[in-house]
């Protein structure tokens, strides 16, 4: 697509984003402070960011929801990512299974290695607020700083997309400012901008990301990669790069029919996110007229000034003249009806599911218990999990492998294994939980079979042993250096076999001696028997 049809989509797609900026300035302004500034742009630091927000509830419930949805989909304490060839033959490849996993080790700590973890949990809060996130993975590989991952949360203010005709979002248009130096960083030290700087005196530019018309994946030219970058200033064409994935990953918590963008669980409780910062408000007002009340008094019942300060002296006609006015606030109807909406915005952010109960006094939750909790979570937010999937994870591995891949930042691949095709699927906690089922079946199995083979010890045979173990191996990601191939197993099941064999055949030898030995000592016995007869 030329320059100009580009543009005419970024306008299209900047209409449609119309309709949910000021459902995004109003969440931001009670669920993140930090995010103002859809409808208008604020001065950092300004306290009219936080001017509206009188309770903490839903901000505090996103956060959680974010953290949760963080460590059970990414988390940063084990590999949430299995690298495998597509060809189930391979997989059983000694070579191939240390190839694979000694990829999957690299990348987790790439990942750790970075600012991964700050900025995929700051992705999570605004994907739980507004349904809609970015997130873009680059790298710096420079002869003054070594190979490192770099991700960059983009604010949903600053970028519109558009679909293509499956409705998978192809194509991101983003705004992004830079001061003079950061320009001629980027552009070169000889470029000139072609508009005015805005009020922080940074340059605006457009940055438009979208398929290749002339991709071609067998082709060396960097001219026919993937996708397509394009910056734009003025209306003019300053800079095109290549690259062979998608940099930045855009997801939606929930789709809404005939709508690009994601809905959030705070737009789900937008209205009582609402009442209960405007309850609070008011009840914040009645615990000033509480602590000082306002006072009545009849036309010229004070003699001179009042005096409320502590210690002050008023002089009065008559004391009854003067006093507290009546109508006090009901607190306890306030802290009633303002817990109901704080239960509503919790319930709407799963929070209640999610949360294991704190047990004073009491030994910490279990494994089983934890993960009951994945187990409902799963339930709960499976359409979103997968979404996230989907539209964040898989394209994220992708970009990452793709861009470790081309620094050489991986072990040479076996010979044996050269040009196979390699992907990754997700072992994460909430993912473990998804596939645990069987491997729970299995133990569960196991222990009947002990109990019962007590009884009768046939039903050991009904079992494939072998096979039952390398399941919960699977399952439970068990690292491929500690389990046996198949070959190396039939190896020693036949070594075990001769081994048996012998011995049989041994026993059978000596029992054969032994026997021979008692018919010759019998017959031994026998003449020294006839001998004596004969001599009597």
């Amino acid at each position: 697509m030329q320059l100009e049809d580009l543009m005419k989509v970024k306008k299209q797609s900047e209409t449609m984003r119309q309709n949910w900026l000021d459902v995004w300035e109003e969440i931001a302004y009670y669920v993140l402070p930090s995010k103002v500034g859809f409808n208008s742009k604020h001065v950092p630091g300004e306290r009219q960011k936080w001017s509206r927000r009188f309770d903490t509830t839903a901000g505090q419930a996103n956060k959680t929801l974010a953290n949760h949805l963080h460590m059970a989909l990414c988390s940063p304490s084990q590999a949430w990512f299995e690298g495998e060839f597509t060809d189930p033959e391979l997989n059983k490849n000694d070579a191939a299974k240390e190839w694979a996993e000694d990829t999957t080790e690299r990348m987790f700590k790439a990942f750790n290695y970075s600012n991964f973890n700050g900025k995929i949990n700051t992705f999570f809060q605004t994907l739980c607020a507004f349904g809609t996130s970015n997130l873009e993975a680059g790298f710096i590989s420079t002869p003054r700083e070594p190979f490192s991952l770099v991700f960059k949360t983009v604010s949903l203010g600053d970028f519109t997309f558009d679909v293509n005709v499956d409705e998978r979002i192809d194509t991101i248009f983003q705004d992004v400012r830079m001061s003079q130096r950061q320009a001629e960083q980027k552009f070169g030290k000889k470029f000139q901008s072609k508009s005015n700087t805005d009020y922080n005196g940074k340059l605006k530019f457009t940055k438009i990301i979208h398929p290749n018309e002339d991709f071609d994946p067998d082709s060396l030219n960097p001219k026919k990669r993937d996708i397509m970058v394009v910056w734009e200033q003025g209306g003019e064409e300053i800079l095109v790069e290549y690259e062979w994935e998608m940099p930045q990953m855009v997801a939606r918590f929930d789709e809404i029919y005939d709508d690009y963008y994601g809905e959030g669980p705070a737009i789900v409780c937008l209205s009582d996110i609402r009442s209960i910062n405007t309850a609070k408000r008011l009840e914040f007002r009645g615990y000033e007229k509480a602590i000082d009340p306002p006072l009545m008094g009849a036309p010229n019942g004070i003699i001179g000034d009042l005096h409320i300060n502590a210690g002050g002296f008023t002089q009065v006609r008559d004391p009854r003249m003067i006093g507290e006015m009546p109508g006090q606030m009901n607190f306890q109807l306030a802290m009633t009806k303002g817990e109901e909406l704080r239960d509503s915005i919790r319930k709407a952010y799963k929070i209640d599911e999610l949360m294991v109960p704190e047990r004073k006094g009491q030994n910490p939750a279990t494994a089983t218990e934890i993960q009951i909790r994945y187990e409902q979570m799963q339930k709960m937010m499976g359409a979103t999990v997968g979404r996230i999937e989907t539209e964040l994870l898989k394209p994220l591995i992708k970009r990452v492998f793709g861009v470790m891949m081309r620094n050489g930042q991986f072990a040479e691949m076996p010979e044996e294994i050269a040009g196979a095709d390699f992907d990754f699927r997700y072992t994460g906690p909430l993912a473990k939980s998804q596939i645990s089922q069987d491997a729970v079946a299995v133990e569960r199995l196991l222990q009947a079979e002990m109990a019962l083979a007590q009884i009768d010890p046939a039903v050991i045979a009904v079992i494939d042993h072998e096979k039952a173990m390398r399941l919960l191996a699977d399952r439970y990601s068990v690292p491929a250096i500690v389990i046996r191939s198949e070959k190396e197993v039939k190896q020693i099941q036949e070594a075990q076999a001769q081994q048996a064999a012998q011995q049989q055949q041994n026993q059978q030898a000596m029992e054969g001696a032994q026997a021979q030995q008692a018919q010759a000592d019998a017959d031994m016995a026998n003449v020294e028997l006839l001998q004596n007869v004969q001599g009597m």
